[in-house]
């Protein structure tokens, strides 16, 4: 009984593409996270004064 034997060789992965789906991947986490936090409220000094006037008014304290 004779057995052969081969070697297989599996092609080596391009370093190029795994570093670029690496960079994709990292901004895209970035981007959803920058996306998904709440975006903060500034109210100027004329709305607050105004509000201020408007509560003083009906007698809010």
């Amino acid at each position: 009984m004779t057995v052969h034997v081969e070697k297989l060789e599996a092609p080596a992965t391009p370093l190029l593409p795994a570093v670029v789906l690496g960079f994709l991947s990292a901004m895209t986490a970035l981007l959803m996270r920058w996306w998904r936090q709440p975006a903060p409220l500034v109210m100027s000094d004329d709305w607050l004064n105004e509000r201020a006037r408007t509560d003083s008014q009906q007698g809010w304290t």
